[in-house]
Parts: C-alpha cells; sequence; structure tokens
C-alpha cells in the first residue's frame, strides 16, 4: 500500500474510532477490511435497536442517501450493515482526499492574499 492510502486509511481509522466510540488495540496496523467488519457490528447493533440513530449519523456524514436505500433494499446481496459500514468508510475517505486536494492547492497558491 502506498503511503498515501495508507495515511488516508490512518485518519479513516482515527475518526472511525472516535465517531462510533470504538477500541482499536492498534489502528495504524488494521486493514480496511477488518475496520469495515468492526465498523459493520455497530451498525448492526444501531439497525436492531435505533435505526433512526443510524439515519441521522447518516445524514450527519453526508453518506449517499440512495445507495443507503439500496442497501436494504430485499434484492440486495450483501448485508445491509457491510454495505452501509462500507459506505460510511468510503465518504470518509473522499472527504480526507478533498481536504488534502484543497489544503495542496491552497498552498501551491499562497500568494499572501487572503481567499474566501
Amino acid at each position: 500500500m502506498d503511503k498515501s492510502k495508507k495515511q488516508i486509511l490512518e485518519q479513516t481509522t482515527n475518526f472511525v474510532v472516535q465517531e462510533f466510540g470504538m477500541e482499536i488495540d492498534h489502528p495504524q496496523e488494521i486493514t480496511e477490511e477488518e475496520l469495515r467488519d468492526m465498523l459493520a457490528e455497530c451498525v448492526l447493533y444501531w439497525i436492531e435497536h435505533n435505526l433512526e440513530h443510524l439515519f441521522s449519523i447518516l445524514y450527519r456524514l453526508d453518506v449517499h442517501e440512495p445507495s443507503v436505500h439500496r442497501a436494504f433494499a430485499p434484492e440486495a446481496v450483501e448485508p445491509a450493515n457491510l454495505v452501509i459500514a462500507q459506505l460510511i468508510i468510503d465518504r470518509e475517505k473522499e472527504k480526507i482526499r478533498s481536504r488534502q486536494k484543497y489544503s495542496s492547492q491552497n498552498n501551491d497558491d499562497d500568494d499572501g492574499v487572503s481567499r474566501w
């Protein structure tokens, strides 16, 4: 795994650990699949016990709503909790890449003038 992908995974793991109150012994060593499986357990709990809370989290994290609906569709191939966990991870990775991209652009364009 290249350095950039590893860094994105570490940041995503840190976000998930903080946001979802998960405990991971060595977060820098976890794979994306392991993270997804652990997060899927949390998602399953919310599906079974507090679906409204799960939808609130997904809305706040700006997870693509049509994808969430497809995860719950009767014809869905994978279990909804696994799909939703992956959607959360993918969305966070997307936000991290976006922040990195615009952060580097701002640093490259810095000519001492304030930007809006």
